[in-house]
């Protein structure tokens, strides 16, 4: 993002976004430790690169030495009235999915509701070499049959073990319950969803999350790491997906939503309107320093909701540490407040983190209804009672300490009053002006030299571009009213979040008659856009290795010992504060984008409503953020912004004011949840009319 610094230079957009993720505020200790203890840290790592050696050793020998196959034995089975059919199939592995196809009701085929007549019946059987004798079998998945839905498509998952006999061979036996012939395409995929193979998915996780706790290795480089070392598991597991299937694993409409945003809020930078924005905000709060950290804080929980929080950090952080020097207000502790209302009002929206954009383009989230105008009326109530409630404590612990400040930045400061040029003559008339017509009566006092440096912020930070300023005016409208009309039904039903939010990048770009795009393809933010997309390719394959499944049926034998009406208030506890408590430890994205596939097994074995479940995904995500400095990417870049101004923000320092906010809007966030729980009979979890689209989960 282009952004002014304490100058008013422009800092140079490619060179921040190749760094930003790559240096963290701490990285400097280790510097300092490398130069006390060299030795130790040159072992470090050489023995860190041997480690990575031998992974790219592993995972390559595997791919490169075993070819993609495909192992889907497709059948047509017709089964007459009260007729038996069988056909044989090869099992490598003692799991197996079976996809049917035709006139199928999905829905109540999955999800029977205990009246329905079932029309088939499909199982998986041991037999010997002659069928006539069956040695073992599975239990029988009932089908619903439905005339009308020709396309109709059901998925279960089936295990097996081979008995001990030597004459076996295993067999899909379809059962016709019907008075009519039933026709049936039977799809059969072996999958490597053993013990075994969901240790390996838990490793895999562990790895993820240690490695970006220990923080030694570039985020987006462990992402796609990890990642590598799945699909070489996959391989080992004979379960390898060629490479069109790894494309797609990724939702491309999370990676279009943000990619259009970074565009629209580079541009909307260049005019200076957030830097004017917060130049007002002065002046509405009179120089007076806690009214300011107020309207501040709210200011930026409102823009980090509807432009993303992570821009927010970047955009708002400059001129508020040049505000703070101005005022004499400890920088580290606003930039703190500041990342907390981030947080907070980035669960507002689904633009609002990049954890919300995951969550909302999810195909299941999508088929259930999640859209802007429901998540914004189910998470308003929760959000604005955090961000009320939230002020006063971060008031009744801080309001002394604001105005202790440290010998580096009272250093910072006499520079700054060094290297200030004496105002010039049209400013001095503007001091005059503004003095003589400053009212009788303030409904708040002006601070110390009020006057004088509104004066000068207004003269250094102007809205600089009005005719871009308004064709980003035009661009946003575009966008808020194609997501509230997408959010009614039959009314724009294609503008979907992604994609409008990309189709106003490319509107904006034509209104500002851009003959070059090479400057603004050198602000995206590359990084987090690859670091997100190899989380998905590394959530799949987990969910391929069955770990969600297991952690699935072991969520539903907990749930089903509580009464059903408690089970989905069990749940949403369960989900919202083990979201916020991994979060501490790593960035909510990569959280967030585990436990929804998490969530969605919890919900499919239990028969559980699936939006409350993802509102709780969302604040425990969101809410999380505050609880160090690692839960969100807006805290990291923040703080590497604060960093190269000259103020480090240590992960302590954070954690001690952000981790008790965090207990206390988990707090408010899960009453409310509860509370929206009781009041609201929520949804089943999915229609009858939507599609199965989520392909590795048991169904």
């Amino acid at each position: 993002m282009k952004i002014l610094n304490e100058t008013s230079s422009v800092i140079n957009s490619h060179r921040l976004n190749s760094r930003i993720l790559r240096l963290r505020a701490w990285t400097d200790w280790f510097e300092e430790q490398h130069q006390h203890n060299g030795r130790f840290w040159l072992v470090i790592h050489i023995v860190k690169l041997c480690v990575l050696l031998a992974v790219w050793v592993y995972f390559t020998f595997v791919l490169v030495s075993n070819n993609t196959e495909t192992k889907i034995t497709k059948t047509l089975v017709t089964a007459m009235p009260n007729e038996i059919v069988l056909r044989k199939v090869t099992l490598a592995q003692d799991y197996l999915k079976i996809t049917l196809r035709g006139p199928i009701d999905a829905y109540l085929t999955e999800h029977p509701q205990g009246g329905e007549t079932f029309g088939a019946g499909v199982r998986v059987e041991y037999r010997n070499s002659n069928l006539n004798e069956i040695y073992q079998h599975t239990a029988l998945w009932n089908i619903v049959l439905d005339s009308t839905a020709k396309n109709g498509e059901a998925t279960k998952f089936f295990e097996i073990a081979p008995p001990d006999a030597e004459d076996t061979q295993a067999v899909v036996s379809v059962e016709s319950k019907s008075a009519t012939p039933v026709s049936l395409l039977i799809e059969v995929e072996a999958r490597p969803m053993s013990n075994r193979a969901v240790i390996y998915a838990g490793l895999l996780i562990i790895l993820l999350f240690s490695v970006l706790t220990a923080n030694i290795l570039d985020r987006t480089f462990v992402a796609l790491l990890v990642g590598a070392i799945g699909i070489a598991v996959l391989t080992v597991l004979c379960d390898r997906p060629d490479l069109t299937t790894i494309v797609s694993f990724v939702n491309f409409e999370t990676l279009m939503l943000l990619f259009g945003l970074m565009v629209i809020v580079d541009r909307m930078a260049t005019t200076g309107i957030f830097n004017y924005l917060v130049v007002l905000i002065y002046r509405v709060s009179m120089g007076q320093a806690w009214p300011l950290v107020f309207f501040l804080s709210m200011l930026t929980a409102f823009l980090s909701a509807f432009l993303n929080s992570h821009n927010m950090a970047l955009v708002l952080t400059p001129i508020t540490i040049r505000l703070c020097e101005t005022m004499a207000l400890q920088t580290q502790l606003v930039l703190i407040i500041m990342a907390i209302y981030a947080n907070l009002g980035g669960a507002l929206t689904p633009l609002g983190t990049a954890a919300n954009a995951i969550v909302s383009n999810h195909p299941v989230a999508v088929a259930n209804g999640v859209n802007f105008v429901n998540f914004f009326g189910h998470m308003l109530p929760g959000v604005l009672v955090a961000v009320l409630v939230a002020f006063p404590l971060l008031y009744l612990t801080l309001r002394k300490r604001l105005f202790r400040l440290d010998q580096n930045q009272i250093d910072r400061m006499d520079l700054m009053a060094e290297g200030m040029k004496p105002p010039t003559e049209s400013l001095l008339q503007l001091i005059a002006q503004r003095e003589l017509r400053q009212p009788s009566k303030w409904w708040l006092k002006p601070g110390d030299n009020y006057n004088h440096t509104l004066a000068r912020l207004e003269d250094s930070y102007r809205i600089r571009d009005k005719p871009l300023l308004i064709k980003c005016c035009i661009t946003l409208a575009f966008i808020y009213l194609c997501m509230i009309l997408h959010s009614f039904r039959g009314v724009a039903d294609g503008g979907t979040l992604g994609w409008v939010i990309l189709l106003a990048a490319f509107l904006l770009i034509i209104l500002d008659n851009k003959s070059h795009l090479d400057g603004t393809l050198e602000i995206i933010q590359w990084t987090i856009l690859l670091f997100i997309a190899a989380l998905y390719v590394l959530t799949e394959t987990v969910a391929r290795l069955g770990l969600f499944k297991w952690l699935g049926d072991h969520a539903a034998k907990a749930l089903s010992e509580e009464e059903l009406r408690n089970q989905s208030r069990v749940a949403i506890m369960v989900l919202i504060w083990t979201t916020a408590c991994l979060s501490i430890l790593i960035d909510n994205i990569a959280v967030t984008n585990i436990m929804l596939s998490f969530c969605f097994e919890v919900t499919d074995s239990n028969q559980l409503p699936v939006r409350p479940m993802i509102w709780a995904i969302i604040f425990g995500g969101c809410f999380g953020g505050n609880g160090s400095l690692l839960a969100a990417m807006s805290n990291q870049t923040l703080a590497w912004i604060a960093q190269k101004a000259g103020y480090k923000i240590h992960f302590c320092r954070f954690f001690v004011i952000g981790f008790p906010i965090m207990i206390v809007t988990l707090v408010i966030g899960s009453g409310y949840l509860l509370i929206d729980q009781t009041l609201t009979r929520a949804p089943n979890p999915l229609s009858p009319n939507v599609n199965k689209i989520y392909d590795f989960r048991a169904e």
